[in-house]
C-alpha cells in the first residue's frame, strides 16, 4: 500500500501527517525524511506538529528505524508535538521510548476521533 505525507491544519496546529501502511523500509524512510525537509522549511519559522498515522503499519526494518532516529535527532529545533495514532501499545511504548531518547513531546491517540478530542483538551487547558 501506498504511505502518504501531507499538511493538516486541526484546530491552531499546523501539523504534518505521515501515515505509515504495511512495513516501513529504510528506502521509505530516506523518501520520507527528504519530503519533510522540504516541508519543515515551509513552515518556518514555526516548528511543525507531526501526526504519525500508524494505525495500519505492520512493522518496520531496523535501518529504516535507525534513520528516522537520526531524522529526529537532526531536527528537533524545528519540529514540534508528535502525534503517534495506532491501538498497537507495543508500537506506541516503542514510540515514548524513542521520544525519551530524544526530548520529544509525545501524545498518543488510538484513532482520528481520539486525536481531535486530546488536540481540543489541550487547546482548552493552554487558554
Amino acid at each position: 500500500m501506498e504511505n502518504k505525507i501531507y499538511m493538516q491544519n486541526i484546530y491552531e496546529h499546523k501539523c504534518l501527517r505521515i501515515v505509515f501502511k504495511d512495513h516501513f523500509t529504510e528506502p521509505q524512510a530516506k523518501e520520507y525524511i527528504q519530503t519533510i525537509n522540504n516541508k519543515i522549511k515551509e513552515a518556518l519559522p514555526d516548528k511543525l506538529c507531526m501526526i504519525w498515522d500508524c494505525s495500519t503499519m505492520s512493522g518496520y526494518d531496523s535501518a529504516a528505524r535507525v534513520a528516522w532516529q537520526q531524522f529526529m535527532k537532526e531536527n528537533k529545533e524545528y519540529l514540534g508535538d508528535i502525534w503517534i495514532i495506532s491501538k498497537n501499545k507495543i508500537l506506541t511504548t516503542i514510540a515514548k521510548a524513542m521520544a525519551l531518547l530524544t526530548n520529544y513531546k509525545l501524545h498518543t491517540a488510538s484513532d482520528d476521533a481520539d486525536l481531535m478530542a486530546k488536540m481540543a483538551n489541550m487547546i482548552v487547558a493552554v487558554k
